[in-house]
């Protein structure tokens, strides 16, 4: 006996990249260039892995993402030849604001009882937000920060992601230690290959 063909919901999510400058902070993010949603008869993978393989040939944006809905379960599909620079989040996530704290914004944590230099805090009503007024996910990117940036902190439909950024200061730290970390041979370098 024949098995029945399951129809199937598919969404196809076209994005391009584009650079967000706040604050000091250049960021990656995606726009959403196109949708397209249709139905389909099959098994729920095999469309999947067709139309991922057909749409990775075109051209249509930086990324793209199939989702197929079979009623019970969604299966995901990404573009191929997509390579962000930094994860920020499993998939795209549509953004709903961002900040950077900048070494200017902190303050002395109030309840530094161990009397350490470098506790800070800042409160949650002291933050400036930045909000979108186009569309914008989150997924992979590059992220540049000057000297200044202490922290970048995105909101997303899905939660929020904060981002220590590396800084000249920690850089300056580790380089003025006294005592340099003791250097490990691996097994190539002990029989003379680096």
């Amino acid at each position: 006996m024949a098995k029945k063909s399951q129809k199937v919901k598919v969404q196809i999510r076209w994005y391009r990249t584009v650079t967000i400058e706040y604050r000091g902070v250049k960021i990656d993010l995606l726009e959403l260039v196109s949708t397209y949603e249709s139905e389909e008869a099959g098994n729920p993978l095999d469309i999947l892995l067709n139309i991922v393989e057909r749409l990775a040939r075109k051209a249509d944006g930086d990324y793209f993402e199939v989702i197929v809905h079979d009623g019970s379960r969604e299966i995901m599909g990404e573009s191929p030849r997509y390579t962000g620079k930094r994860s920020l989040f499993l998939y795209p996530v549509k953004i709903k604001r961002m900040a950077v704290i900048k070494y200017k914004d902190l303050k002395p944590a109030d309840n530094n009882s161990n009397g350490e230099a470098d506790v800070f805090s800042i409160k949650e009503e002291d933050i400036k937000w930045r909000r979108f007024r186009k569309e914008y996910y989150v997924y992979e990117g590059k992220i540049e920060a000057g000297d200044d940036v202490y922290l970048i902190i995105i909101d997303t439909e899905a939660g929020r992601r904060i981002i220590r950024t590396p800084t000249k200061q920690i850089i300056l730290t580790a380089l003025r230690s006294s005592q340099p970390p003791p250097r490990q041979e691996t097994g190539s370098q002990k029989n003379g290959h680096e």
